[in-house]
């Protein structure tokens, strides 16, 4: 599962964390970076806690990581973490977003379920 947002969104996000004023993180240092990988960790863990509750599958976290890139880098780190290649291009999206006031951050989760593809996790959902 992969945590990602834009770059602008990811320095908004920060800002709120560190309890700074709009546009004064740059650039992402250790600090920041280690706090979006937490929010990553917080995100996903929350979520698949939640389809795990809905489907009773058993979906487990992986240890969050930081990346920047592309929808094409990151279907090749998702691919890579599944230890195989594949020629679908079909990932599961969710949309979450954080709000501050009159700030709105827009962040996703982004995952290839490994054993039973996108088609079987959208019919355990009950979709």
């Amino acid at each position: 599962i992969i945590f990602t947002m834009t770059r602008g969104m990811a320095i908004g996000l920060c800002d709120i964390m560190m309890g700074q004023s709009s546009g004064n993180t740059r650039p992402l240092e250790t600090t920041e970076i280690s706090a979006l990988k937490e929010v990553g960790n917080i995100v996903s863990a929350s979520y698949l806690n939640s389809v795990n509750s809905m489907t009773g599958m058993s979906l487990l976290i992986s240890v969050p990581d930081y990346n920047t890139g592309g929808y094409n880098q990151i279907k090749d780190l998702i691919i890579s973490e599944r230890g195989e290649s594949s020629s679908s291009d079909d990932v599961v999206c969710v949309k979450t977003e954080f709000t501050q006031l009159e700030l709105k951050i827009d962040g996703y989760l982004l995952f290839m379920p490994k054993k039973i593809g996108v088609d079987g996790f959208i019919k355990a959902l009950g979709v």
